[in-house]
């Protein structure tokens, strides 16, 4: 059923416009962490802190903004990301089971992001988002990857911004 789901994604995805690219891939990183984490919402199971995230003060709001902002894009979307999908998709098997080259990286993604258990659910989903969208079009546009660190860049920005304000 997720294939299918995957299979109609990727097709519709392929012919979008960048921009709309960008806009669906960001939605859905919002989406996806959001049905991952309400079975914990929903029977009241409480985050688990794994260990403390940076906060703006301690690093200072420009150094936080030029790591969350744009250095953490970058390095995240090439290191767990772009090199495990090409060396991933090599694999006969995998290549015939494309959800395991989305799935792999995207647990890559999540445990890389261990502060509490929400939070590694919620970057693994994310994760599963932006690896779909990426699997989907990067045969056909080689500068997808330029359009997920824009997605994962924009995701960022929102956050610091939330953080910033609280």
């Amino acid at each position: 059923m997720a294939i299918n789901y995957y299979s109609n994604f990727s097709s519709f995805i392929k012919g979008t416009s960048r921009l709309k690219f960008i806009l669906i891939t960001l939605v859905l990183t919002y989406i996806l962490p959001l049905i991952f984490l309400l079975p914990f919402f929903t029977f009241g199971i409480y985050d688990m802190h794994i260990k403390e995230r940076n906060n703006i003060n301690s690093m200072g709001v420009f150094l936080m903004f030029l790591f969350a902002v744009v250095i953490a894009p970058i390095y995240e979307t090439i290191i767990y990301q772009v090199i495990p999908y090409h060396i991933l998709k090599k694999s006969h098997f995998l290549f015939r089971n494309k959800w395991l080259i989305i799935v792999i990286p995207s647990l890559l993604f999540g445990i890389i992001h261990w502060y509490s258990l929400y939070y590694i659910i919620y970057a693994f989903a994310t994760g599963l988002a932006l690896m779909a969208a990426y699997t989907a079009r990067i045969e056909t546009d080689k500068k997808t990857i330029i359009l997920i660190i824009a997605v994962h860049m924009i995701k960022n920005i929102i956050a610091f911004s939330i953080d910033a304000v609280a």
